[in-house]
């Protein structure tokens, strides 16, 4: 009868953090795969010298990525959160003045630094050892 005691709330831990974890994961690719196809709109705009449609596909991105913000920070290191609002604050400012060069570039970083995320917080081997 303790074993039963012992394993019953042990089962429900074990679920409870399963379940959590591939919400998380989901939520994370989710919102990444959206702030991406945001940046994906900024690069297309920017190499066409679109400025205007640049500058609103940044404002989408910055909406999307403070709501994001705070659910990532809870999961997230802080460092990484902070490399994506400077290179946000970069780009939006490379746009801005309308420098195509630094523009792209910058969005290849963002991208990168957004895509990276997920990535990192799947349950694989590579990420465990």
């Amino acid at each position: 009868m303790n074993t039963v005691k012992v394993i019953i709330p042990t089962a429900i831990l074990t679920a409870s953090i399963v379940v959590s974890g591939v919400f998380t994961l989901r939520s994370l690719d989710s919102t990444s795969r959206k702030i991406e196809g945001h940046i994906t709109q900024v690069v297309n705009a920017a190499s066409g010298n679109d400025w205007g449609k640049a500058e609103k596909q940044l404002i989408q991105i910055e909406n999307d990525w403070r709501k994001a913000e705070s659910g990532w920070a809870v999961v997230l290191d802080h460092t990484e959160i902070d490399n994506i609002d400077t290179s946000l604050s970069r780009l939006t400012n490379f746009v801005r003045s309308k420098d195509k060069a630094l523009s792209l570039g910058e969005a290849a970083l963002l991208e990168q630094y957004v895509r990276h995320i997920p990535e990192k917080e799947k349950f694989t081997l590579r990420n465990i050892l």
